[in-house]
């Protein structure tokens, strides 16, 4: 498993952030390329605390994730840019601070889908949360965007969402895919800390 850990101080996080960021529009985009760019699954967790995770020593269990991290990189350090869903997604999608990545409930700025796009991925994203939605500029870069209740499932929860996105993922093999699949279950119950 590689891990990934910022150094202490904040303004060096923020920093290797944006070099990843950099690095990987830059792999995307321009400069050499390997052999075949790599697929990029990108999980969002809503709400989830790390420390209630069996994967960072928690004791909510976790087995698929920690045999998904044996292969993956894993991020141990990732701090919200905002008290809410709008202001972090809208940073982390731009690699920006929120005061210029959400402008006036519209996501603002380039969105890394974008970059992948123009750099021959394939975008697909899916989103449980109602505030994470085409309407604020999320979808932005995505070839497809699916919010809420995905097609042709009973209910709703990160079991349909997960089986539906697989079955997209599979369909898309013809180039590089990025993949953003943003959970929501965490929020029900939220209990933080006293």
């Amino acid at each position: 498993m590689l891990r990934a850990v910022p150094g202490a101080a904040s303004r060096s996080a923020d920093r290797r952030c944006l070099l990843l960021l950099w690095a990987c529009v830059t792999l995307a985009c321009g400069g050499p390329r390997p052999a075949s760019p790599p697929d990029i699954l990108w999980i969002v967790l809503d709400a989830a605390a790390a420390s209630e995770l069996g994967l960072f020593g928690g004791e909510g269990p976790t087995p698929h994730l920690e045999r998904f991290a044996e292969e993956a990189v894993v991020f141990e350090r990732a701090y919200a840019q905002g008290p809410q869903t709008t202001l972090s997604v809208s940073s982390f999608l731009t690699g920006r601070y929120p005061p210029s990545a959400w402008v006036e409930r519209r996501l603002r700025g380039p969105t890394l889908a974008e970059h992948l796009r123009d750099g021959g991925y394939g975008t697909v994203g899916f989103s449980e949360n109602p505030w994470v939605f085409e309407g604020f500029g999320f979808a932005r870069g995505f070839s497809e965007f699916t919010i809420g209740e995905v097609p042709n499932a009973v209910g709703f929860g990160a079991d349909q969402t997960l089986r539906y996105a697989a079955e997209r993922i599979l369909e898309e093999r013809d180039h590089p895919l990025l993949t953003y699949i943003h959970l929501l279950p965490p929020h029900s119950p939220y209990h933080p800390p006293a």
